[in-house]
């Protein structure tokens, strides 16, 4: 699944931290804190939500649960439903 950064500059600085992390420099833990600090937070819906959400865009199951969908809805409503 395709990371949503909270900015540019955090993706930058999380893309440099997994880097270390991958060449055993940076622990797991330190490595869960930039999670933390620089992605998006996931969103837990029920499958009624998720159901709502594909209706109101218009889509099929198949292409909701493609990984690069969010990226592309990245405007879409996001209020609690």
């Amino acid at each position: 699944m395709a990371k949503a950064y909270k900015s540019e500059a955090l993706a930058a600085v999380h893309g440099g931290m997994a880097e270390l992390h991958k060449i055993g420099m940076l622990d797991g833990k330190t490595m869960r804190g930039f999670d933390r600090s620089c992605l998006t937070p996931v969103l837990n819906l029920s499958p009624a939500a998720i159901r709502r959400i594909r209706a109101k865009a218009a889509v099929c199951q198949a292409v909701f649960r493609h990984p690069d969908i969010f990226i592309h809805m990245k405007d879409f409503d996001r209020t609690p439903i």
